[in-house]
């Protein structure tokens, strides 16, 4: 099966990803957290034109879909990639690469 129709199966599994996969935006969050764990005012100096509370929310979204993982540590809530945002990070990818080839 092509990337391209991976891509549509994996979206027809997971339906509540498509609104993250319309833009750049979600993507770009995942990205820069995929690189290295971030807190909110990390990823706010990354995103300086998100509101902070908005990117509280965005970042709880993403979390209760188990798109991104939080751990607890003195210095903060650091938020990672979780697993179902390292599948979709894949597969968003392996699709981008077959497009521009």
């Amino acid at each position: 099966m092509d990337p391209a129709n991976e891509w549509f199966l994996f979206l027809e599994k997971n339906p509540h990803f498509f609104e993250i996969c319309k833009g750049d935006f979600f993507i770009s969050i995942l990205e820069a957290i995929e690189k290295s764990p971030q807190t909110i005012a990390g990823l706010k100096k990354r995103f300086p034109e998100i509101d902070e509370k908005d990117l509280e929310d965005i970042m709880g979204l993403l979390r209760e879909m188990e798109i991104v993982a939080v751990s607890d540590n003195p210095l903060g809530l650091f938020f990672s990639l979780g697993q179902q945002g390292k599948k979709l990070l894949f597969a968003y990818r392996k699709t981008k690469k077959f497009y521009s080839t």
